[in-house]
């Protein structure tokens, strides 16, 4: 099954300058361990960059992202992704993981052509302008809600399921 997982600002932002704008606040910790929970076990796609931005905060050992399956969607096939494995479309990924969970992890091209297939949007929610330059394409307001929780100790953030 194919979900996005995204946190994004009130105005649908989620990246400035190739970078989560949020990523050194008090708060992005808890966020952080809401994704790696919710992805631990499966597979995760990406673009080009949001890989360059994760392995830009971490040394890549064997894996990308420890005890996840990563893929990278890139029209360049001879391009190197260690930790991970180009593809040429989510397509190709169907093809490989036909029976996965799939979470679709950013950035924007990929969210847009995603949220034809996906069956459901995990949103960290942060009611505040980050003046980002890279936006979630389309609000899901005509999803339904599956459940949505505050973070302790603000009133900004809030994470939400959706599905269709």
């Amino acid at each position: 099954m194919l979900h996005i997982i995204v946190a994004h600002d009130n105005k649908n932002g989620f990246a400035r300058n190739k970078q989560i704008p949020w990523i050194n606040e008090e708060w992005g910790k808890q966020d952080l361990q809401r994704f790696k929970k919710l992805t631990d076990g499966c597979v995760v796609v990406m673009g080009t960059n949001t890989y360059d931005e994760i392995a830009s905060l971490r040394p890549i050992k064997k894996e990308l992202l420890p005890n996840r399956t990563s893929y990278v969607v890139t029209s360049n096939p001879d391009k190197s992704f260690p930790g991970a494995e180009a593809i040429p479309s989510l397509d190709a990924l169907y093809e490989l993981e036909p029976d996965a969970d799939i979470f679709v992890i950013g950035g924007e091209r990929l969210y847009r052509e995603a949220m034809r297939y996906c069956k459901s949007v995990f949103v960290t929610y942060i009611d505040r302008d980050y003046d980002c330059d890279q936006l979630f394409p389309t609000p899901i307001n005509n999803w339904q809600m599956w459940e949505s929780s505050s973070i302790p100790l603000n009133d900004f953030v809030t994470f939400k399921h959706y599905f269709k």
